[in-house]
């Protein structure tokens, strides 16, 4: 499978979006998958996914998380999106 990952923060950071991130990646690529992963819609490759995951982080959006609907249309041009909502108070 062809999958990208976009994570907000980035992966190479001591925290939890970012490591799962991370070992999300290192994972799925130990199994054989083609897994990239960005942290910017301007870093978006032009080509299609199997799936994309998106990361999504409420707060870190304008808006209380509505600033993220850019990034989820540019993310839905590569493929089927996948969310993993980090929430910090649920």
């Amino acid at each position: 499978m062809k999958i990208l990952i976009y994570s907000p923060t980035p992966t190479n950071l001591a925290d939890g979006v970012g490591m799962q991130c991370r070992r999300l990646a290192e994972e799925l690529a130990s199994v054989g998958d083609q897994v990239q992963v960005v942290g910017s819609v301007s870093d978006l490759p032009l080509r299609r996914y199997d799936v994309v995951h998106m990361h999504y982080v409420p707060f870190l959006y304008p808006g209380w998380g509505a600033g993220s609907l850019a990034q989820l249309a540019a993310l839905e041009k590569r493929g089927p999106v996948v969310l993993t909502v980090h929430e910090a108070r649920v």
